[in-house]
């Protein structure tokens, strides 16, 4: 059990740590990984001989940072709502309230942002029936739209 718990220690949140682990996800390990790749503007970048591979917004060169989280169904549907509305409103509707996490939601959150704040993608998921399905199609944003939506996220 220590060993386990010594690999599992720093990768996932116990309930007896008090501390909050950040997980780095893996874009390409999202659902919608594929289609975030395939878009003109994402370019790959190898390093280190090739084993790190990094996603970059090509028109300034930013890092692409991967997110995930989790929401329980009543955060989740609030969520819904609030990205259903235009990205202008986002603020004034979730004001200094965002959404609660939860280490086990049915509701996932997928998204990325640059460094730079000039992109950002958002995909909202639901798990049904023991599946993944698509509750809002990804989104992407750039400019000023995807400042807001990197300051909210």
């Amino acid at each position: 059990m220590a060993l386990l718990y010594g690999r599992l220690h720093g990768r996932l949140r116990l309930p007896h740590d008090n501390k909050k682990v950040t997980i780095m996800p893996s874009i390409k390990d999202f659902r919608m990984g594929e289609s975030l790749l395939n878009n003109d503007n994402i370019e790959i970048k190898k390093s280190f001989l090739g084993l790190q591979r990094s996603a970059c917004y090509k028109p300034t060169g930013s890092r692409l940072r991967a997110f995930c989280a989790e929401y329980t169904p009543e955060e989740g549907a609030k969520l819904e709502r609030i990205l259903s509305l235009p990205v202008a409103e986002w603020e004034t509707q979730l004001g200094s309230k965002r959404p609660q996490t939860t280490p086990m939601g049915n509701m996932i959150l997928e998204g990325c942002a640059s460094e730079d704040g000039r992109f950002a993608v958002l995909h909202l998921l639901r798990y049904q029936d023991f599946r993944l399905v698509e509750v809002v199609k990804p989104m992407a944003f750039e400019e000023q739209e995807a400042a807001i939506v990197s300051r909210l996220f």
